[in-house]
Formats: structure tokens, sequence, C-alpha cells
């Protein structure tokens, strides 16, 4: 019939709190060989410092919060590859969309967020892209099909004090976009020089939706996965909204 938190004997609880958490709290860790949170905000490190403290002393051992030069860890890259780390970094997750669909509209940013599309590409391939900056509250009155995120959730995605700023002081609907090239190989040479885990093709810069249809195309320099990236990371409280996007390789 199943078990309901007001049917549950108290024994139970007390057995869950006298022995099963304790007991986890001390072996669970031991599951764990090294844990790295790498991208992490400069305040998310500065939290974890302080809160260090009261970690058991194997969990704080084997945990590592790294920021964006997370690359440069010697220890990390001592047990990861850095293909693999490579390959990560260039297809890795953001705000709930897997960084493969390379059309859409209406995409909402979280504040302190980006969109990462990712587009493998091979040694004098070309990669072009158009897109453009939109206001939340437009996307919200007039929603568009095929959005990338489900039109009645746009609002949420705001939150209560990024839509209570855009009311006092106005809209914005800055990011920074840039594009770079992931190698698929750790290290080699390509026409003499050496191949950078990264290189930057496009640096990034500040678009808005003043900015209008936004257009443009990189030929990749050797093979490997073609980023691009709309970063909204200087925002703490507003979302953004990239109101559409179109990105092809030939």
């Amino acid at each position: 019939a199943g078990v309901s938190p007001w049917g549950t004997d108290p024994e139970v609880f007390k057995m869950f709190r006298d022995f099963f958490f304790a007991f986890m709290k001390a072996t669970s860790i031991e599951m764990v060989h090294r844990l790295y949170v790498v991208n992490c905000a400069w305040f998310a490190i500065k939290m974890y410092g302080f809160f260090s403290g009261m970690m058991p002393a194997r969990m704080k051992s084997r945990s590592t919060p790294l920021g964006a030069d997370f690359m440069s860890h010697d220890e990390l890259t001592r047990y990861i590859p850095g293909d693999k780390l490579a390959r990560l970094s260039a297809t890795r997750s953001t705000d709930g969309d897997d960084g493969t669909t390379l059309q859409g509209s209406n995409r909402m940013l979280f504040a302190g967020g980006s969109m990462n599309k990712s587009v493998p590409a091979k040694a004098g391939q070309t990669v072009s892209w158009s897109f453009s900056m939109g206001l939340p509250s437009a996307a919200e009155a007039s929603p568009r099909a095929g959005a990338g995120v489900a039109d009645s959730g746009l609002a949420a995605m705001r939150g209560f004090a990024g839509a209570a700023l855009d009311r006092v002081s106005g809209e914005v609907s800055d990011v920074f976009f840039g594009v770079s090239l992931w190698s698929e190989s750790d290290g080699g040479s390509a026409n003499g020089e050496d191949v950078a885990k990264e290189k930057v093709l496009v640096a990034p810069a500040k678009v808005d939706a003043g900015s209008g249809v936004v257009e443009g195309s990189v030929q990749a320099p050797f093979a490997g996965t073609v980023v691009l990236r709309w970063d909204n990371s200087e925002s703490w409280v507003r979302a953004k909204l990239v109101a559409q996007y179109d990105i092809r390789c030939a």
C-alpha cells in the first residue's frame, strides 16, 4: 500500500538519523576518487573556502572547485587527459540544452548562465551563424513556434528579481558572443605550429537587440569542435533572450 511520512514508525526515523545518515556522511566520499567542479564563479569558490572548514577531512581533500582557468590546473590534467577535457568542455550542456540543436528561437539565458552550440568541423570547413537578441517581455507576449524553452516557462525563467528590475529601469539584452575551436587531440601540430587545446576564433564581444541580425563565419584551421558561446555570466539578476539563431557547417 506504500509508506507515508505520517504513517512511518518513529523508530525508522530514529534509525536513519542515528545510523544511516552518520554512516553515509562517513563513507559516501569513499565512492569518489576525486571530484572537480569546473567553471565555478569566483564567489562560489570563496563560499567553498569558507564552508570547507566544516567538511569532513576526507571529503575536503577529494573535492576541488575550479574557475574558468581549470585547464591550467596541474592535478586535474594529470588525472584526466587533455583531449577528453577539451571534448567535454566543447560539448558541455548549458541551461538545459545539450548544445547540438543548431536552429531555434526564444532561448532564454539564465542570469549568470550561457548558451553553447557545438559544431564538429574538419580542417578547412566553414562554420557560419546568424542570430539576433531580443527582449524577454516581447517573447512572453508573442511566443514563437518551435521555441527552445516552453513558452509558459519564459516568465518563470526571468525570475522575480530580474523581472522587477526590468520594470523599474527598463529591459536590457546584452550578452558577450564569441567563437572558439577545441582541438581533437592533446597536443600535435598544424602547419608546423603547436595546436592549442582551445583556439579563440572570434574574441568575445558585446551584442544586444540593437545589433540587429548578427552574421559571421569562421574557417576551422584544424579538425575539432567549433563552439559558439552566448555568455550572460556578467548579469547576476537579469535573464537575456536569444530571439533566434541559425548555425551551419559546410
